[in-house]
């Protein structure tokens, strides 16, 4: 099955452990789906699970391949986890208080 990546802004909700001491994070993501769309409510799910909500989409959901990943160890990392688990995410977070352009619960 093609894994798909896709990177969402996110916030915890009031109920999340992260609440107090994060205002948001970019969220990678890596989804091994039928489609781009089956990939992306995999993904928001998952961000929901944890009690996250997905606030904007920045890069729009895509089909990857490991040669995409040629001159990006990080990246291909995450893409093999991905393969092996079949969902891969990673939380860039940013701290509770207003940053620039970031969106802040």
């Amino acid at each position: 099955m093609p894994i798909f990546y896709v990177q969402y802004q996110a916030i915890p909700k009031p109920e999340s452990d992260d609440f107090n001491k994060c205002g948001g994070a970019y969220v990678n993501c890596w989804v091994s789906a039928g489609s781009e769309t089956q990939a992306n409510e995999i993904a928001r799910k998952s961000i929901e699970e944890i009690q996250w909500q997905v606030v904007a989409v920045d890069e729009e959901c895509r089909e990857v391949y490991e040669q995409y990943y040629s001159e990006n160890t990080e990246g291909l990392e995450h893409y093999r986890q991905a393969v092996l688990d079949g969902e891969y995410y990673v939380y860039h977070q940013w701290t509770n208080e207003a940053q620039d352009q970031d969106a802040l619960h």
